[in-house]
């Protein structure tokens, strides 16, 4: 689905599988979800998982992102 951020919060919160995440309100034009032969209809206030695309990145920066994360991280941890 394609959707339009309409608000995201200033306040993360901590999530114990991702990390911090924010809440954001996306709005849709579709009102379900075709999976194979079955529509799954959508509501307000349904729990979603977004990919919010933010620019774009180069094969080579998304294939080292998890490199340069480690790096970041064990640098802090000193």
């Amino acid at each position: 689905l394609v959707g339009k951020v309409k608000n995201i919060n200033l306040d993360a919160i901590e999530d114990q599988r991702l990390g911090l995440v924010f809440n954001v309100i996306i709005s849709i034009e579709e009102n379900g979800l075709s999976t194979g032969n079955k529509n799954i209809p959508l509501s307000s206030g349904m729990a979603v998982t977004a990919e919010i695309k933010t620019g774009m990145r180069s094969v080579i920066s998304y294939l080292l992102s998890p490199l340069e994360e480690s790096v970041t991280e064990s640098l802090r941890e000193r």
